[in-house]
């Protein structure tokens, strides 16, 4: 931007402090004016990274995750490893099932089983 507005300003190119001037003021005009903007259009469409994200979908279980809830299992979910426990009344889970997931408590997640789909043989 300073070379531009040297070449359509020549006087501006005659001295160096207004060259570090123009740089200065273009440079607050992009931080201030267009990073914003810029920002939105790169992040749009990006998901959010609030608990709600995780709602819904499937880890795979770790560990066995006892129904009694009194204990927390592992899962991996999306290649991390998080703290599990089943919804109340849900039976044992055992390692290796899917899960899905119902809730978070705090950093724990609340899984129920995933039924594998029924298939008719015909």
């Amino acid at each position: 931007m300073t070379a531009l507005m040297c070449y359509f300003f020549p006087n501006i190119a005659a001295s160096w402090v207004q060259q570090l001037l123009t740089f200065s003021v273009m440079s607050l005009f992009s931080l201030f004016l267009l990073q914003p903007r810029f920002m939105r259009l790169v992040h749009k469409g990006a998901r959010s990274n609030g608990p709600g994200v995780l709602l819904g979908k499937q880890a795979k279980g770790m560990t066995d995750l006892r129904g009694s809830g009194l204990e927390t299992g592992k899962v991996l979910f999306e290649g991390t490893e998080w703290s599990a426990t089943p919804i109340d009344g849900s039976p044992d889970i055992p390692a290796g099932s899917m899960v899905e997931v119902v809730q978070m408590d705090g950093l724990t997640l609340r899984v129920k089983l995933v039924q594998p789909e029924n298939k008719l043989g015909g």
